[in-house]
């Protein structure tokens, strides 16, 4: 028995064509009614076939494949605004790169959104100032103290902007107000020491030196510093009885060598 009926004069596929129609297998007197005939014939085994290859290799889903899914939500992401947070957030990454003048876009576009956002105009101070844009980095730090006084970190970075320009007197006023807040913070101490031996108030560098000195009594850097000041005014003594307590509080340090030579130069100056 054969599966299909007998072929006759070559090949003759149009049982099979029949069969896939849902009709069954004809009789061989339909065969001859209906014969099929050089190209015809084949193409339609051809579109036949196509169709169960693309039926076998086509799996039903009731939902989208993951990724195909994760892609939409994606792109939906996208299409939405970036809120003020984000907009900082898009900054950030831009600056960490160096990426200065990207960051300063989304930092505008934060500040569009928000104005109030203070750390936007402090951060953007920041891309101007590695751009050596100093302009306008000046004006965005003393943008964000007026939206926020309380921002320590600008106010600072412009007091250091003004030292550093020669506006000495700009940089003590700003400094003030840090230690109004923080009375007791290091780092604006001696700023402010800086400050009084630019404008030659050695007496008002002592005594922040000597409120150091006693707050960090084994950083022999203030040791030394006091040592100076008091030269500087011309009180040998004091001077001495300082820089022998660098020689103490670090003996063997960078510190001690200079306290050491400066001793030195002392009693040549005696002679």
């Amino acid at each position: 028995m054969f599966l299909f009926p007998p072929i006759k004069n070559g090949v003759d596929f149009s049982a099979t064509l029949s069969y896939i129609r849902g009709n069954g297998f004809r009789s061989d007197n339909e065969r001859r009614e209906t014969p099929m005939k050089g190209k015809k014939g084949w193409i339609l085994l051809i579109v036949a076939l196509f169709l169960i290859c693309a039926c076998a290799h086509t799996k039903p889903t009731g939902r989208e494949a993951p990724s195909t899914a994760k892609q939409k939500q994606q792109e939906e992401k996208d299409k939405k605004p970036l809120s003020a947070e984000d907009e900082l957030k898009q900054g950030d990454q831009y600056l960490a790169r160096g990426e200065t003048a990207g960051a300063v876009v989304h930092y505008q576009n934060a500040l569009k959104k928000d104005p109030s956002l203070s750390r936007a105009h402090l951060q953007m101070a920041k891309a101007y100032g590695k751009q050596r844009a100093m302009d306008q980095y000046e004006k965005e730090l003393q943008e964000a103290i007026k939206v926020d006084p309380q921002l320590a970190e600008a106010r600072y970075l412009l007091a250091s902007w003004y030292f550093t320009s020669g506006r000495t007197k700009e940089a003590l006023a700003e400094t003030e107000i840090l230690l109004k807040a923080q009375p007791e913070n290091e780092q604006y101490r001696l700023f402010r020491v800086m400050i009084f031996d630019a404008t030659k108030e050695y007496k008002k560098a002592i005594d922040d030196l000597e409120f150091l000195a006693k707050a960090y009594p084994q950083k022999a850097q203030y040791l030394l510093s006091l040592g100076g000041m008091y030269r500087k005014i011309g009180n040998t003594k004091k001077s001495r009885q300082y820089l022998q307590q660098v020689k103490v509080v670090a003996p063997n340090s960078y510190e001690a060598k200079m306290a050491e030579e400066m001793l030195k130069e002392g009693k040549e100056k005696k002679k």
